[in-house]
């Protein structure tokens, strides 16, 4: 029995999006994706602007701009937060925040239309009372 790959129509289309190497012919110990970079240089940006502004200048400098990326890039690029990846999550949550009351909807922005409800809910004891048989 021999057995034949058929490769799916989709994976024919599918982009590598991993850096193995960096210009100038140096390799890379381990394969590094896209967003992993997009995140590691994000999370640098925010450490450099907190570093102005608050203590955390005391900290060294291989982990304020080594160590604290690297974790935070990889937590960011592993977890998965309502399924969505962190960013869209944490954007999707500012939108919410500033639109509250609205929603959009045929990319025009329309005040709720749910009515407020209350709901009173009133408690009183009740005794049991043993059926007799």
């Amino acid at each position: 029995m021999e057995y034949t790959t058929v490769y799916s129509y989709p994976k024919a289309w599918k982009i590598d999006d991993r850096f193995y190497g960096l210009p100038g012919g140096y390799r890379l110990p381990a394969a590094v994706d896209l967003m992993q970079v997009v995140y590691f240089v994000l999370v640098l940006g925010v450490m450099y602007l907190l570093c102005q502004f608050t203590p955390l200048s005391r900290l060294p400098w291989i982990l304020r701009y080594g160590v604290i990326p690297f974790v935070s890039a990889r937590f960011l690029h592993k977890k998965k937060l309502d399924g969505k990846n962190p960013i869209r999550y944490f954007l999707s949550w500012i939108q919410y925040c500033a639109l509250r009351g609205q929603y959009l909807e045929r990319f025009v922005f329309r005040p709720s239309r749910q009515a407020k409800v209350r709901l009173h809910w009133y408690c009183a004891k009740a005794s049991r009372e043993r059926k007799q048989a």
